[in-house]
Formats: structure tokens, sequence, C-alpha cells
């Protein structure tokens, strides 16, 4: 019970970004100030955890700096600052969900660096998942025109790279590095990455404005490392296809959270959309499971 719990949970916490991230649009913060700031609080809130639980952790072996840095780089500067980027100009329902695509993106990278195979369900799969998309995008009747071309690419962009990082992740894993150390300095080369695009202006205001030091904090601290620590430590106890599957409850919290605090619009082919998308991603997850269970 208590690992269904921790990932129900982190899909929640994750799903509440969009609701944080756009109340720090309206105290005009940037996208990159939101990502910059929301990666060093979260590093740091990772540095608190296992400076308790593991201190081991945070010491980087020698083997682990130049991943670390390729996956802060590609996988949470990029993610994080197209990510913040879709949702100030699109919304936090469709910057989020482009950001979902993920997934659908790690099966391709995986056919590419490991040679599995794309099945008919993947390929199925795939086409429900971007079939929803472009009705979540339209409506069905092209009325994404009314929306930011720039937003979107931002999205996908963030979704394309999301997708790679699982990937990597495997790889570094293989050389029998920690995935939690190069998980946490991740968060924090990503951070040092994206410091030079934060403007002096956006630097010192949230020392001056609580209401900005307060959501930056509720970002980085409450919807990254604890949601992180909880899926984590779900794993413990759960299988990481059933763990993913029940994460993908934050799908449906975007759009309530979208819907009824943000007062954004979903209408009936955007939910019929993102329906399809659901079936497409959870088909995909039965997918990967499938592969795992013939090659054990």
């Amino acid at each position: 019970m208590q690992g269904y719990l921790f990932a129900l949970s982190a899909g929640i916490l994750w799903g509440l970004v969009g609701f944080f991230s756009k109340t720090l649009n309206h105290y005009t913060t940037a996208a990159t100030t939101i990502a910059c700031y929301r990666l060093f609080i979260a590093f740091f809130g990772f540095f608190i955890i296992y400076s308790i639980k593991d201190r081991k952790i945070l010491f980087l072996k020698k083997a682990e700096w130049i991943p670390s840095l390729i996956l802060g780089f590609f996988c949470q500067t990029i993610v994080n600052g197209a990510l913040f980027k879709s949702i100030a100009l699109t919304g936090s329902i469709t910057g989020l969900i482009l950001l979902c695509t993920g997934p659908i993106f790690t099966a391709a990278f995986s056919y590419i660096f490991f040679k599995e195979k794309l099945s008919l369900y993947t390929i199925l799969s795939v086409m429900l998942t971007f079939f929803g998309v472009f009705l979540i995008l339209t409506d069905g009747a092209m009325s994404f025109l009314n929306k930011s071309i720039m937003g979107i690419a931002y999205g996908f962009a963030s979704g394309i790279f999301f997708g790679l990082f699982p990937v990597l992740m495997r790889i570094f894993m293989l050389k029998g590095l920690n995935p939690i150390a190069l998980l946490a300095y991740s968060l924090f080369f990503g951070g040092i990455f994206l410091f030079p695009y934060v403007g002096l202006h956006d630097a010192s205001i949230i020392f001056t404005n609580y209401h900005i030091l307060l959501y930056l904090l509720l970002i980085g601290f409450v919807s990254t490392t604890i949601a992180d620590y909880l899926f984590i430590s779900s794993l413990n106890y759960l299988s990481a296809t059933k763990v993913s599957l029940l994460t993908l409850i934050e799908i449906p919290f975007i759009a309530i959270v979208g819907i009824f605090l943000l007062k954004e619009k979903l209408f009936f082919y955007q939910l019929l959309g993102m329906l399809l998308f659901l079936i497409g991603v959870v088909f995909n997850k039965f997918t990967v499971a499938e592969q795992k269970g013939e090659k054990s």
C-alpha cells in the first residue's frame, strides 16, 4: 500500500508544476528564472535528504562528473527551460501534456541506441498518443493557429529531451554509475547552465517578493525534490512499470488543475484527445513491460 501511495503522490505533485509556473508568470517571473531556481532548489532539497539518509551519494566519483554534466545540459537545462517557456506561451495543460510525450520519444531513442524492436503495439501506441496530442492542440478544427507555434515547439522540445533522460540514464547505469547521484547533480549542473540567462533583476527580485520565493520553493522542493524522492522510493515496493502507470495520474490531474485553478478551458475534442493520449501512453508502458518479460 505504501508503494501505491508514494507513486500516486509523486504524480499529483508533478501535476502541480503548471499551477505554480503560471502563478509565477503572473508575477512576471521569466521562464528561465523559474527553470533555474527550480533546479537549484531541487538539488539542495536532495542534498538535505541524502545528507541525513546516505551521505556517500553526495560525493560524485570521477567517472560521474561528465555524465552528470551531460544529463544536466540535455535533460535538465533544455527540458525545464523549454517546458516553462511552453507553459508561459500556451498554458499549463498544453505545455505539460507535450512534456508527457517523453515516453514515446524514449521508445524511438531506445530503437536507435539499444536496437529495441518497434512492435506493432508500440507503433499503435505512438499513433494514439500523437493523435491525442493533435486533438488537444487543435480541438479538431485546426484552432492551434490561435496558439503560439513557438510555445508548441518548446513543448515538443521538452518532451523530446525528457524522453532522452531514461535512455542516457540506462547507458550510464550499465557502466555501474549511481543513478541517485547522477539525478541530483544533473539538477545542479542544469541550474548552472541556465544561470547566465537569468537577468540581474530576476535574480534579485525573489528576495524582495515573498510570493515569488514561496512559489519557487513549492515548484523546486515540493513538485521536484519530494515528488522525485517519492517516485524513487516507490520503486522499492513496486515494479517500474506499475510505478510508471500509477504516476500517470499526473495527466488527468493536470487537466483538473488547469480547469479549476487556472480557469483554462478544455472542449470536447480536447478531452477526447487527452483520453486517447492517456490510452496511448498506458499502451506504451504495457508494451515495454512485455518486451522486458521476453528478454528475461
